[in-house]
């Protein structure tokens, strides 16, 4: 999935500004560990009314991407007036 993820960015990027879509990639991707490690510090796993969320955060974060990327790919497909 990473590997497929640094191709899209670098393909999704205009000609010549492609480290620009990387660099967005790499930022995203850091934001997300930083997030992790800062829940897992304050013990948000550990608290009955978060674990729940957590649970289903996963599945949440996917769906989103799916939509997102059919959002994408209808836009793309739509034919240009």
């Amino acid at each position: 999935m990473l590997m497929c993820g640094f191709t899209a960015a670098t393909s999704a990027g205009r000609s010549g500004r492609e480290g620009l879509s990387l660099g967005l990639l790499f930022a995203m991707l850091a934001a997300a560990a930083v997030s992790r490690i800062i829940a897992v510090l304050a013990g948000l796993p550990k608290h009955p009314q978060y674990a729940s969320v957590l649970e289903w955060a996963p599945v949440l974060c996917w769906a989103g991407g799916a939509l997102l990327l059919g959002a994408i790919a209808v836009g793309k497909c739509r034919p240009a007036n």
